[in-house]
């Protein structure tokens, strides 16, 4: 985000310097030049000045996430003190401005698929309010002058892509309100009419409770009489986390009928009830790196992640509606000499401030963690200390506080010294939740004959023994087709059965939201939660043999279905940013 900004940045001032050396050359014949690769800058005293959403520091486009009417403010900003009083109107531009950032971002729409519409928009005058009076004053000795309120209306009328029928509304293309200035008194630059600024507008997307074609009532996620609690990531690069919303928890009941030596059990119509399957969306990737100069731990958040953190109404509030909670997923970046188990005190006490004021920033519930990726063996790779991943929880906790959520993946590597006590302090008493690793593959540490060893101090209710990723290896393809011949259950999902009786069953992970694309991802895109997740490992009835409750993992319609519109409706769950 920071690159891209700073893109932005560069592509204005650019815009500024051409006005700037029209103004100059009609005041002085004196020639014009410049080193290659710099800007002019402005004349001795003179501010430069521009339009900013209050708060913001974006300089061509703003975007607002809005769910309901919103007000929001823009202020005129100066690079430094206005040397005298300077005032400035600001009217209203028009889809030209608008094409001309869409045109200079490269911004393209593909209307043959679900979430490819990018070229801004206007927003219609039926969707904003202006203030009676459109001038903003900077005072003499100020940078900033006083904000100028908009109102912005929301209306489903703003949510008009195609093809979605019956799953709900969504928004097409994002909408722009176009800014302009016009400098009527003092003497800023440019001085000329300033180039255009946009309130970006991104209207929540309202979905039917819906599915296959059928209305349904979604309960809350207290009421979800099982007790396990669901956790998903969702890759910000690749995937919408808006979509974590569809997947369902279904619990019916199903009577066994003997029909003379031979019967099954079906389930009962009209006993079915919904609830969200997910408790957790973990968000990624935050990225810990090493900083040579410093010899310090840097957390820096993709730039995906970082636009989903700044438009919560949209991608993150209606899961709120829902209870979820949400969590960043804290990642050692690739060869990475820095991990969390070769941190010294003052590398621990940087990470530990950095990712709790990241949390702080975006009110987020809490943070994963995952060291797997960290090159212990670099040449530039500080000591392994085997208390430094313990210690490292201590401190994070104590600096998030016990409210926050602090999950973990781990693996036998030098994450093993997870499994003892040191110093005193055991790392499973600062851990709400972990599981195992290695994607679809079963590890069963509090076994007795087990060779992986569970965290210490950690409850075995609070480990998943295996979590699922839905991608082409053997091993999840061994759990999706090695099933009992009479039940058609996953063997592996047997075992689960047996570890939830025994309270090793607890958590149930989910590695990745996926969406509906052509090749591996289509034909698997709804078994991984039907087939797996429903069923591991809450159930009496097998669906077939004995009756009793049964559950399912579901998807509502918008994700479960194709919707054909030019030609072609894949790119449900993809990133429509």
């Amino acid at each position: 985000m920071k690159t891209y900004n700073n893109l932005l940045y560069k592509m204005r001032m650019l815009a500024l310097a051409a006005l700037s050396f029209a103004l100059f050359a009609a005041c002085d014949d004196e020639e014009f030049a410049r080193t290659a690769g710099q800007l002019p800058g402005t004349p001795d005293g003179i501010p430069t000045g521009a339009l900013y959403a209050a708060g913001s520091f974006a300089t061509d486009v703003q975007d607002f996430s809005i769910d309901d009417d919103t007000e929001i403010e823009v202020v005129y900003r100066l690079n430094f003190p206005a040397p005298e009083e300077i005032t400035v109107t600001v009217s209203v531009g028009t889809q030209e401005d608008i094409d001309v950032y869409n045109d200079a971002n490269g911004l393209e729409d593909k209307t043959g698929n679900h979430g490819y519409l990018h070229r801004y928009q206007m927003l219609p005058e039926t969707n904003y309010i202006l203030p009676e009076t459109m001038t903003l004053t900077v005072p003499k000795g100020k940078t900033e002058s006083a904000p100028m309120k908009i109102g912005l209306i929301f209306d489903e009328k703003l949510l008009n892509a195609p093809g979605y029928g019956a799953a709900g509304k969504f928004m097409g293309n994002p909408l722009m309100l176009p800014l302009r200035t016009q400098v009527v008194d003092g003497t800023v630059f440019p001085g000329a009419a300033g180039p255009s600024f946009g309130i970006g507008v991104r209207p929540a997307n309202r979905f039917v409770e819906e599915l296959w074609g059928s209305p349904i009532e979604i309960r809350a996620l207290e009421e979800r009489p099982e007790k396990f609690t669901g956790i998903v990531f969702c890759d910000c690069r690749t995937y919408n986390p808006f979509y974590a919303n569809y997947y369902l928890y279904k619990r019916s009941e199903y009577e066994y009928m003997d029909l003379g030596g031979w019967g099954s059990a079906s389930e009962i119509m009209g006993s079915e009830s919904y609830y969200p399957f997910y408790d957790i969306e973990c968000l990624r990737p935050a990225l810990v790196s090493y900083d040579e100069e410093t010899l310090l731990p840097v957390l820096t958040a993709d730039p995906d992640l970082l636009f989903v953190l700044t438009h919560q109404g949209r991608y993150m509030d209606p899961q709120r509606n829902r209870r979820m909670k949400f969590c960043v997923s804290v990642e050692i970046a690739p060869r990475s000499p820095q991990g969390l188990c070769n941190l010294g005190d003052e590398a621990r006490s940087s990470l530990v401030w950095q990712i709790a004021e990241f949390v702080r920033k975006y009110k987020l519930d809490g943070v994963s963690l995952n060291d797997y990726g960290a090159t212990y063996t670099a040449d530039n790779s500080p000591a392994v200390d085997k208390a430094s991943y313990t210690k490292f929880l201590r401190d994070l906790r104590a600096a998030l506080g016990e409210e926050k959520l602090i999950l973990l993946s781990y693996r036998a590597d030098e994450n093993a010294a997870l499994y003892t006590e040191h110093d005193g302090i055991r790392a499973g008493d600062f851990i709400d939740f972990a599981w195992w690793g290695i994607a679809n593959t079963l590890c069963v540490p509090y076994s007795a004959d087990a060779a992986i060893k569970p965290i210490a101090g950690l409850d075995k209710g609070s480990f998943c023994p295996m979590a699922i990723e839905v991608v082409d290896t053997p091993e999840y393809n061994a759990v999706r087709d090695n099933v009992d011949p009479i039940t058609y259950q996953s063997l592996a999902l047997i075992e689960a059965q047996k570890l939830y009786d025994e309270g090793q069953f607890g958590v149930i992970v989910d590695l990745g939201l996926t969406a509906r694309t052509q090749g591996f991802a289509e034909n698997n895109y709804g078994i991984m939660i039907s087939i797996f997740f429903g069923k591991i490992p809450l159930h009496e009835s097998d669906m077939s043999t004995k009756g009793g409750w049964a559950s399912d993992g579901v998807q509502m319609s918008e994700a479960n279905d194709t919707y054909w519109f030019d030609g072609n409706g894949y790119g449900n769950g993809l990133k429509d940013w």
